[in-house]
Protein backbone atom coordinates (compact mmCIF):
# COMPACT_ATOMS: atom_id res chain seq x y z
CA UNK A 1 0.00 0.00 0.00
CA UNK A 2 1.53 3.49 -1.04
CA UNK A 3 1.60 6.34 1.56
CA UNK A 4 -0.97 7.86 -0.40
CA UNK A 5 -3.51 5.01 0.11
CA UNK A 6 -2.47 4.30 3.62
CA UNK A 7 -3.26 8.03 4.17
CA UNK A 8 -6.45 8.10 2.30
CA UNK A 9 -7.56 5.16 4.64
CA UNK A 10 -6.70 6.53 7.50
CA UNK A 11 -8.92 9.68 6.56
CA UNK A 12 -11.54 7.85 6.22
CA UNK A 13 -11.86 6.36 9.59
CA UNK A 14 -10.85 9.60 11.62
CA UNK A 15 -14.38 10.39 12.05
CA UNK A 16 -14.79 7.22 14.06
CA UNK A 17 -11.71 8.03 16.03
CA UNK A 18 -13.20 11.10 17.05
CA UNK A 19 -16.04 10.10 18.48
CA UNK A 20 -14.21 7.14 20.20
CA UNK A 21 -11.89 9.46 21.59
CA UNK A 22 -14.62 11.67 23.15
CA UNK A 23 -15.83 8.64 24.91
CA UNK A 24 -12.84 7.94 26.32
CA UNK A 25 -11.32 11.67 27.44
CA UNK A 26 -14.73 13.25 27.71
CA UNK A 27 -13.43 16.71 26.74
CA UNK A 28 -13.18 18.03 23.39
CA UNK A 29 -9.71 19.41 24.17
CA UNK A 30 -8.30 15.89 24.93
CA UNK A 31 -9.91 14.41 22.53
CA UNK A 32 -8.27 16.16 19.58
CA UNK A 33 -5.10 16.12 21.17
CA UNK A 34 -5.81 12.15 21.26
CA UNK A 35 -6.83 12.00 17.85
CA UNK A 36 -3.97 14.10 16.69
CA UNK A 37 -1.55 12.12 18.74
CA UNK A 38 -2.92 8.52 17.06
CA UNK A 39 -2.88 9.96 13.46
CA UNK A 40 1.03 11.23 13.97
CA UNK A 41 1.70 7.55 15.49
CA UNK A 42 0.38 5.68 12.73
CA UNK A 43 1.76 7.94 9.50
CA UNK A 44 4.80 7.31 11.98
CA UNK A 45 4.59 3.03 12.55
CA UNK A 46 3.23 2.88 8.51
CA UNK A 47 5.73 0.54 7.84
CA UNK A 48 4.51 -1.57 10.61
CA UNK A 49 1.16 -1.87 9.47
CA UNK A 50 0.32 -4.90 7.35
CA UNK A 51 -1.76 -4.37 4.59
CA UNK A 52 -3.76 -8.07 4.96
CA UNK A 53 -4.85 -6.77 8.46
CA UNK A 54 -7.57 -4.11 10.13
CA UNK A 55 -6.36 -0.39 9.91
CA UNK A 56 -9.82 0.54 11.77
CA UNK A 57 -9.00 -2.07 14.38
CA UNK A 58 -5.02 -1.53 14.02
CA UNK A 59 -6.11 3.22 14.43
CA UNK A 60 -8.11 1.96 17.14
CA UNK A 61 -5.84 -0.06 19.13
CA UNK A 62 -2.88 2.89 18.56
CA UNK A 63 -5.69 5.64 20.01
CA UNK A 64 -6.39 3.18 23.23
CA UNK A 65 -2.96 2.55 23.88
CA UNK A 66 -1.89 6.08 23.72
CA UNK A 67 -5.16 6.89 26.21
CA UNK A 68 -3.57 4.60 28.32
CA UNK A 69 -0.47 5.81 28.42
CA UNK A 70 -1.13 9.04 28.74
CA UNK A 71 -3.20 8.60 31.68
CA UNK A 72 -0.58 6.50 33.59
CA UNK A 73 1.71 9.74 32.88
CA UNK A 74 -0.72 11.91 34.13
CA UNK A 75 -1.69 9.74 37.36
CA UNK A 76 2.13 9.48 38.16
CA UNK A 77 2.40 13.48 37.79
CA UNK A 78 -0.74 13.45 40.36
CA UNK A 79 1.16 11.31 42.53
CA UNK A 80 4.10 13.27 42.71
CA UNK A 81 2.53 16.35 43.14
CA UNK A 82 0.33 15.65 46.05
CA UNK A 83 3.54 13.87 47.86
CA UNK A 84 4.74 17.39 47.40
CA UNK A 85 8.10 16.70 45.86
CA UNK A 86 9.29 19.40 43.91
CA UNK A 87 12.04 17.49 42.41
CA UNK A 88 10.38 14.56 41.49
CA UNK A 89 8.46 16.40 39.61
CA UNK A 90 10.54 18.46 37.93
CA UNK A 91 12.73 15.23 37.09
CA UNK A 92 9.08 13.72 35.76
CA UNK A 93 8.48 16.65 33.74
CA UNK A 94 11.78 16.79 32.17
CA UNK A 95 11.64 13.04 31.10
CA UNK A 96 8.05 13.35 29.56
CA UNK A 97 9.68 16.74 27.44
CA UNK A 98 12.96 15.30 26.57
CA UNK A 99 10.84 11.47 25.31
CA UNK A 100 8.38 13.78 23.07
CA UNK A 101 11.21 15.04 21.47
CA UNK A 102 13.05 12.97 21.08
CA UNK A 103 10.59 10.92 19.74
CA UNK A 104 9.92 13.53 16.94
CA UNK A 105 13.72 14.04 16.30
CA UNK A 106 13.35 10.25 15.50
CA UNK A 107 10.04 10.22 13.43
CA UNK A 108 12.10 12.89 10.94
Amino acid sequence: MTAIEFNTRMLKEQSGLKHFALSLTRNADNAFDLLQDTLVKAMSYREKFNDDTNLKAWLFTIMKNTFINNYRRQKKINAMVSQGDDQQLNRAFSQHFYEQSESRLTSK
